[in-house]
């Protein structure tokens, strides 16, 4: 990484299609991107932190499925937290939750193109993704650290890599393994395909494919995310990942970041800045 900075913290609180949630705090500015989990079981992650929902500044949304948006009546009606989104992800919260005009003034309306600057020299680009909803994808910049945060999409363009800008850390999606997501009982046909479409989720394969596109030498990290409890396991995710991009980064004779997998329904520390 370019260097460390002791005041960040970037922390996931769960990750999967049971819940999404991820905390980043920068001097004194702590936002969440994503409360896909009960409001109670965020107030207790925060605890861990010596945190309180009073303390969080703003909530950033990826899109509008419920393991994204869970927590999201609360944290409005309760705490008045700012919240930022889609147009459609906004609209869809005020409808499905009868959000009151009272509590209206709290959304923010993102675009794919624009970085949201908040306290503290915290600067949040959303960046448009793939997915069978409208949805963005996350990259921040905390002090000089560039993290990403890719979860919810089918595939990727050149136009949409080529936002990235020399990433320190990068929590990606590896949803399923090919092999697995064929041989699954559980899984309608219907359903496969949808996962497999360009408006659905990425394979270790592809995972592994978006990491090389994404590389340099300052990817230092990567955590895999938002994988299937049907269709891969950590360890496989981990090692098809891993020798997937081994592979691919071979010809490009660079040396792989760390690769690590995200606990589905514990905390993962990703990154505490230190001196």
């Amino acid at each position: 990484m370019s260097g460390y900075d002791k005041n960040i913290r970037f922390v996931s609180l769960s990750s999967g299609s049971s819940g999404n949630c991820f905390l980043i705090s920068y001097n004194g500015t702590n936002i969440l991107i994503d409360v896909g989990i009960p409001y109670k079981k965020i107030e207790e992650c925060l605890r861990n932190f010596g945190l309180r929902f009073d303390d969080i500044n703003a909530i950033f949304l990826t899109h509008s499925h419920i393991d994204h948006i869970r927590a999201i009546k609360q944290c409005a009606k309760i705490n008045k937290i700012d919240i930022y989104g889609l147009k459609d992800t906004l609209q869809y919260i005020i409808n499905t939750y009868d959000i009151t005009e009272d509590y209206e003034d709290l959304f923010h309306i993102i675009y794919g193109s624009e970085v949201i600057t908040l306290d503290n020299g915290f600067d949040v680009e959303p960046i448009s993704s793939y997915h069978d909803v409208p949805s963005v994808c996350y990259q921040i910049t905390v002090g000089d650290i560039n993290l990403a945060i890719v979860t919810d999409l089918g595939c990727f363009t050149k136009k949409m890599l080529s936002r990235f800008n020399k990433l320190d850390i990068l929590v990606i999606e590896a949803n399923y393994n090919d092999d697995m997501l064929d041989e699954s009982t559980k899984y309608p046909e219907m359903l496969k395909r949808r996962i497999r479409g360009g408006d659905g989720h990425l394979s270790n394969k592809e995972c592994a494919e978006f990491i090389k596109e994404v590389y340099s030498d300052r990817l230092k990290k990567v955590f895999l995310a938002h994988l299937s409890i049907e269709t891969n396991t950590p360890s496989l995710a981990q090692t098809e990942v891993i020798n997937n991009l081994n592979l691919l980064l071979d010809k490009h004779n660079g040396e792989i970041p760390d690769i690590n997998v995200l606990d589905r329904f514990e905390i993962t520390e990703i990154y505490k800045g230190e001196n």
